[in-house]
C-alpha cells in the first residue's frame, strides 16, 4: 500500500463501512485506507499506537503498549478520551464486542488480565478487572475469543520441576467477574466453541519418563462448569471437531518405536460423557502427513487412516474410512494408502484419494498410481480409472461439483542417478481419474517444505501452486489456473511459494513467494488474463 514506507505496521482493523485502519507505531500515526487501497486520511496521535478496534459508532480504540494507555478517537481522528492503566500495566490488544463492550487484554507484574470497559453511546465508564490469568514461560495462547457476553482467554505456564505445564482457561463477563479452570498440559491448536456454547481446548505434553505424548481435552461452559477428559496416550491431530449431534471429537495418534506401527485414538465428548476408542493405523497419509477428522455438511464425521506401513513407508497398505460416533466407529476399508482425508461433494457424496506403489521391473525403483474410492452403501469402492503419479492431499471440489486432485510424477534416471518431479492436476470422472492438466516441472511444496494443496475460488476457478527449485535461473513458482470454462493458464514468477494461492473477494488470486538469495518477497496478482507481480525487500511473516 505504501511504497518507500518501511516504518512497519502493528495492528489492523476494518470498520463497518469497509475502511481499513492500520497503526504505525514508529510514526505515531494511524492511517485509514479506502477499499481500493488509496489513503483516505492519517491520524497523528501521541505515543506508539499498537492494536486498534472499531466500534459500531466508528470510534477507534487504540492501545499504546509502551505508555499504558488507550486512546479513543472519533471518525475524524479527534481524541475523545485517554484511558490510563498505570505504570505497571501494558495493554497488548483491544476488542470491541457487538454490544459495545470493550475488552483489553493486558500484562502486569502479577500476570495477564482482561480489562472490561463499559462503552455507552457517548461515554466510557470505569475499568473493571477480573481475576488474573497467570502466565509463565509459555504465556498466552493467541488472542481472546468473544462468545456472546463473554470473552475467553487461554494461557499456559511451565513447570520446570515436573515438566508438566498447566493450561488455564479464563472466562470474563461484562461485569468484570471471572472464572478460571485448569488442566495439565500445554494448550494445543485453537480454542473451539461448540454450538452449545461450550469451549473446548486440547492440551498435551511429553512424559519425561516414557517420552510419549499425553493428551486430553478441557471443556468449560460460560458458567464455569468444567469437564476434563483426563489424559490419554498419543499426540493430537488438529483441534476438536464437532458432529451434527454436538459430540466433540479429538483425534490422537501414537507410534510403536519398536514395530513402527501406528495407532489412532478418538476422544468423544457427548451428552453421555466421555468415551475413547482405538482405530488401527495413522490418521491421514504417509505422504501428505496426518489429517484430522472431516465434518460433512450434514454433520457426519469421517476419519481416514492408513495401515500396512513400515515406519511410515507403505509396504502392504490399506486405507480405512471410519464414520465416528459418540461410543465407536463404523469402518470401511480398501487397498492402497490414503492421499489425504475424505472429500465431500456438494451433493453429499464421499470420496477418498488413494495411492498405489508399483515396483519397476527394470530399475527396481518405486513408481506410483493415483486412484479414487467412493464411499457407498456397500463400503469403500475403488473406481477403475487410475493416473500415473502420487496423490497429494484430498480431492478438491468446486461449486459445480467438479473435483480435482494434485498428482506428482517422478522421472527416474539412474545415470547419473537423479530424480526429477513434475506436478499435474487430475479430475474426477464417473469411472475414476483423468488428467485435466499435464504435469509441469516442479513439486507442490512451499519454502517451508510443507505440501501445497489445490485452492478453489468461489467462482469455481482452481489454483495449483508448484515450486521448481531446479530452474537454471533460480527458484521459480508456477501457478496453474483452471477456469470454469475449461481454459488452463500457467503463471510463472521468481521465488519459492509461501503457502497456497489466496482468493480475494473479487475472484482474483494472490500468490506469495520468497527469494532467499535476494531476500525479496513477491506477491503475484493473478487476474483473468494476466498477472501483476509486486516486489518487497524482506521476509514474509504470515504464511501467504
Amino acid at each position: 500500500l505504501f511504497e518507500d514506507d518501511d516504518s512497519g505496521v502493528a495492528g489492523m482493523a476494518i470498520s463497518g463501512s469497509g475502511l481499513l485502519y492500520i497503526t504505525k507505531p514508529s510514526l505515531g500515526a494511524i492511517k485509514v485506507i479506502n477499499a481500493d487501497g488509496s489513503l483516505l486520511k492519517t491520524f497523528a496521535i501521541d505515543g506508539s499506537p499498537w492494536s486498534v478496534s472499531i466500534d459500531v459508532l466508528g470510534r477507534a480504540f487504540v492501545t499504546d503498549f509502551n505508555n499504558s494507555t488507550i486512546a479513543v478517537l472519533d471518525d475524524m481522528g479527534t481524541k475523545i478520551q485517554t484511558l490510563s492503566f498505570g505504570n505497571d500495566v501494558a495493554p497488548s490488544d483491544v476488542f470491541v464486542a457487538g454490544d459495545g463492550a470493550v475488552y483489553v487484554p493486558y500484562l502486569s507484574s502479577f500476570g495477564g488480565y482482561i480489562g472490561v470497559l463499559k462503552a455507552a453511546a457517548t461515554t466510557i465508564g470505569a475499568t473493571q478487572v477480573g481475576d488474573p490469568i497467570t502466565g509463565g514461560e509459555l504465556g498466552a495462547q493467541a488472542g481472546p475469543v468473544i462468545l456472546g457476553d463473554y470473552i475467553i482467554q487461554v494461557a499456559t505456564k511451565a513447570n520446570s520441576a515436573t515438566g508438566v505445564p498447566t493450561t488455564t482457561i479464563g472466562i470474563y463477563d461484562h461485569n468484570g467477574t471471572s472464572t478460571t479452570v485448569e488442566a495439565p498440559g500445554e494448550a494445543f491448536g485453537t480454542l473451539q466453541i461448540g454450538a452449545n456454547g461450550v469451549a473446548y481446548q486440547t492440551v498435551t505434553y511429553v512424559d519425561r519418563t516414557t517420552a510419549s505424548h499425553q493428551s486430553g481435552v478441557l471443556a468449560v461452559t460460560t458458567g464455569g462448569v468444567r469437564t476434563f477428559t483426563g489424559l490419554f496416550s498419543g499426540a493430537p491431530v488438529g483441534s476438536v471437531v464437532f458432529g451434527g449431534d454436538g459430540t466433540a471429537y479429538q483425534v490422537l495418534y501414537s507410534q510403536d518405536l519398536e514395530t513402527g506401527d501406528y495407532t489412532t485414538s478418538v476422544i468423544a465428548i457427548g451428552i453421555g460423557g466421555v468415551s475413547t476408542y482405538p482405530i488401527d493405523g495413522m490418521p491421514g497419509s504417509p505422504v501428505a502427513g496426518t489429517v484430522n477428522a472431516v465434518v460433512a455438511p450434514d454433520g457426519t464425521v469421517y476419519l481416514t487412516t492408513t495401515t500396512g506401513l513400515d515406519f511410515g513407508v507403505p509396504v502392504d497398505p490399506m486405507t480405512t474410512v471410519s464414520v465416528l460416533g459418540a461410543t465407536g466407529a463404523v469402518s470401511h476399508t480398501t487397498a492402497g494408502f490414503a492421499g489425504g482425508g475424505v472429500s465431500v461433494a456438494p451433493d453429499g457424496s464421499v470420496f477418498q484419494s488413494i495411492g498405489f506403489t508399483e515396483v519397476d521391473v527394470v530399475t527396481g525403483l518405486d513408481s506410483y498410481k493415483s486412484a479414487v474410492a467412493a464411499l457407498t452403501e456397500v463400503g469403500l469402492q475403488l473406481l477403475p480409472d487410475l493416473v500415473t503419479g502420487l496423490p497429494i492431499g484430498s480431492l478438491s471440489f468446486n461449486p459445480d461439483g467438479r473435483a480435482f486432485q494434485t498428482v506428482v510424477t517422478f522421472d527416474l534416471d539412474l545415470q547419473p542417478d537423479t530424480v526429477t518431479a513434475s506436478t499435474g492436476v487430475a479430475t474426477l470422472t464417473p469411472t475414476g481419474l483423468g488428467y485435466a492438466v499435464d504435469p509441469v516441472a516442479g513439486i507442490p511444496k512451499g519454502a517451508d517444505g510443507s505440501w501445497i494443496p489445490i485452492t478453489v475460488g468461489a467462482d469455481g476457478t482452481v489454483y495449483q501452486t508448484i515450486s521448481d527449485a531446479a530452474d537454471s535461473s533460480g527458484p521459480s513458482t508456477t501457478v496453474l489456473v483452471i477456469r470454469p470454462n475449461g481454459s488452463i493458464t500457467p503463471f510463472t514468477f521468481g521465488g519459492q511459494p509461501v503457502g497456497s494461492a489466496t482468493i480475494g473477494a473479487d475472484y482474483v488470486g494472490y500468490q506469495t513467494t520468497y527469494d532467499q538469495n535476494a531476500n525479496v518477497t513477491r506477491i503475484a496478482v493473478i487476474g483473468q488474463h494476466s498477472d501483476d507481480v509486486h516486489e518487497f525487500e524482506g521476509t514474509p511473516t504470515n504464511g501467504s
